[in-house]
């Protein structure tokens, strides 16, 4: 819960940000909404909304290598979600140039959780790529799960 000393914004299913004293929503103070390296306490699923919100300029200016920047703080806990919309910008070429193989790694690691879009997604993007590509896909994000997902490549 916010407290009276902090500028408390909610984060609410339209992904803005906004000053709030409403219970019941996800609560980010504005320090932690600016700085977030700092706020280690934050769940992964804040990071998530704030890569949407960075990713859409929903409350914030649009910047995609902030939101990729959030994907990963979440993704390197295991997030589901966070592993797909890695895949879902690195497949797409939003931050840098589309691969294939790193949009793979990602898709499969949000599938292997149960994550359905990853399912749906891994299966698009294995459609167009060769045999090696898939097996050097499959090893990366192999080797992602035994780092407990601290050594994901890109």
């Amino acid at each position: 819960m916010c407290r009276a000393t902090y500028q408390c914004y909610q984060i609410d299913s339209f992904l803005t940000a906004r000053p709030s004293n409403r219970l019941g929503f996800k609560w980010v103070t504005k320090r932690q909404l600016l700085m977030r390296n700092t706020a280690h306490d934050v769940a992964p699923a804040l990071d998530v909304s704030l890569g949407y919100m960075y990713e859409g300029g929903k409350g914030v200016p649009q910047d995609d290598v902030e939101a990729m920047r959030f994907y990963r703080l979440a993704a390197q806990q295991g997030h589901a979600k966070a592993l797909f919309r890695l895949g879902d910008m690195t497949f797409d070429g939003n931050v840098a140039r589309r691969d294939d193989v790193m949009a793979f790694q990602w898709f499969h690691l949000a599938a292997e959780q149960g994550y359905l879009k990853g399912q749906q997604f891994r299966a698009i993007v294995e459609n167009r790529m060769s045999p090696a590509d898939i097996s050097e896909a499959r090893k990366l994000a192999s080797i992602c799960l035994q780092s407990g997902y601290k050594d994901c490549g890109g």
